[in-house]
């Protein structure tokens, strides 16, 4: 019993590292949500439009996890602006969130972000894609 609940602890809010979320769009758009937590834990709830559907994970290495980190910071999240919109309407929305030494920002990306946040927005569509992936859920 304790186990579980360390488990669940790993995987709380408070130790989210980087989430990924694409909403629906009118046409074929992927709808997912991906969480990598600091326990390197990756959390996949594949919703329609993927090869896959239903609730995933996988174990990120080390490596892979502080490419991320890095990648975060050196596009300078924090400093992005929450949201990024235009006056287009049939566009998925991105709701990308980073979580590192205490700061939270969450931004809103349906269009006209910088470039440097749609290439980390692609890496991140790129490990849903390429990584290897275990069914835990529907």
């Amino acid at each position: 019993m304790l186990n579980q609940k360390c488990k669940v602890q790993d995987l709380s809010k408070d130790n989210l590292l980087i989430s990924l979320e694409k909403t629906a769009c009118m046409g074929k758009c992927p709808v997912y949500e991906l969480k990598i937590y600091n326990n390197r834990v990756a959390i996949l709830h594949a919703h329609e439009n993927l090869d896959k559907k239903g609730k995933y994970k996988t174990r990120l290495d080390k490596e892979q996890v502080q490419y991320y980190v890095d990648r975060f910071t050196g596009i300078e999240f924090f400093s992005l602006e929450d949201k990024y919109t235009s006056h287009f309407m049939d566009l998925p929305t991105t709701y990308i969130t980073f979580q590192h030494k205490g700061k939270v920002k969450n931004i809103k990306d349906y269009d006209n972000a910088p470039e440097k946040l749609n290439e980390l927005e692609k890496e991140l569509e790129a490990l849903v894609k390429d990584e290897k992936w275990r069914k835990i859920g529907d």
